[in-house]
């Protein structure tokens, strides 16, 4: 059965699709740059590329010896798997240029059940709607391109589909693109992805997840668009996350957002519609807002002191319709962070809860 509200954010789901291919800012985080320099995951304002840098592969088709401080070329003979184009020999067969090559610059490791030259990477975007399908990626360590779980068609009202284990994509460490969990039934957690290193973004959108479990070691994204999962509970999954071009939740069964412990610095910061959100007590590293900051419509909401902290926001300060958050506690954040050092225009309308405020 559709929830109630699939009507309506289908037309959201093919905006995100269609906005998530732009090389704006919110692109470049956690992967490498296309020079196959280390940008340490920060946005770079483009696309990343992943461990590979530009002279990664020669047109003649044999490995060249990869680029610049990224991942060395890709040895190995090209196999077919489940539909898609998968790299194989990963350190363990010689390309044509008759020596091993490894991606990443080593043998992979760590992944029990699969021997080096079994692990294998994907050189192009993945739309998974079955487990049998899911199935298939076991032993990829690395795709090159977007991880679709769910039906991400841009036209019409995407399918729901049913996956009950991430297990097959434990060996999973680099993901070039976008990680999108979207019209999933069956999936309660994304323990399955605990391997995973980097990504250039997440979206998460009208599934049955209950945590984000699995997500640990990401530190920085491009965005996270987190939206209408009335089941998930926790942001605990993303307590690795430092800096984040983007970060959405709109509405969630949130309770806390204490996962986002370690998050220091945002361009474009929203909590919306989360009618079980509580406090943001879970900010309490947060320093610099690059851009806009808002905190609308979230009816359970009854103190901001985990934004006192903030040095700074750049953009838009919107603390509006938050039913049982006292006004003093919106006029609080803006004290704690000085009118002078907020960029944009301040909106602190229609809230309306005690007056009581936290000291």
């Amino acid at each position: 059965m559709r929830p109630l509200f699939a009507p309506a954010i289908a037309s959201v789901l093919a905006l995100h699709i269609a906005c998530s291919s732009s090389t704006d800012d919110r692109s470049g985080a956690g992967g490498s740059s296309s020079d196959g320099v280390d940008t340490g995951g920060r946005p770079n304002g483009g696309s990343a590329a992943g461990g590979t840098g530009a002279g990664g592969q020669a047109n003649g088709g044999g490995p060249s010896g990869g680029g610049t401080g990224g991942g060395s070329a890709i040895g190995g003979q090209a196999h077919q798997a489940g539909g898609f184009s998968a790299t194989g020999g990963l350190g363990g067969e010689s390309g044509d240029g008759g020596a091993n090559q490894n991606v990443g610059g080593s043998v992979e490791s760590g992944c029990s059940g699969f021997a080096p030259n079994e692990l294998r990477v994907v050189e192009e975007s993945v739309e998974i709607t079955s487990q049998a399908a899911l199935d298939e990626l076991a032993g990829v360590v690395e795709i090159r391109g977007d991880l679709n779980l769910g039906d991400v068609q841009v036209e019409g009202l995407p399918e729901r589909v049913s996956l009950g284990s991430l297990e097959p994509l434990r060996c999973l460490k680099r993901l070039t693109g976008i990680l999108r969990v979207v019209f999933v039934d069956g999936l309660t957690t994304l323990e399955g992805l605990s391997a995973l290193e980097s990504a250039q973004a997440v979206q998460i959108m009208a599934s049955a997840l209950e945590d984000v479990n699995g997500l640990e070691k990401l530190q920085a994204l491009g965005w996270a668009w987190i939206d209408y999962n009335s089941s998930l509970t926790n942001l605990d999954g993303l307590s690795g996350l430092t800096e984040a071009g983007e970060i959405r939740f709109q509405s969630n069964g949130i309770e806390n957002i204490d996962g986002l412990g370690k998050l220091q610095q945002v361009k474009r910061l929203h909590f919306m519609d989360n009618e079980l959100l509580g406090d943001v007590d879970g900010l309490g590293a947060l320093r610099v807002v690059e851009g806009t900051l808002t905190i609308s419509n979230n009816n359970g909401l009854t103190n901001l002191r985990g934004l006192h902290q903030v040095t700074r926001v750049d953009g838009d300060l919107k603390i509006t319709s938050n039913n049982a958050l006292p006004p003093c506690e919106a006029e609080a954040v803006v004290d704690a962070i000085g009118a002078s050092n907020i960029g944009g225009e301040i909106d602190l309308s229609q809230n309306a809860g005690a007056s009581t405020c936290s000291q």
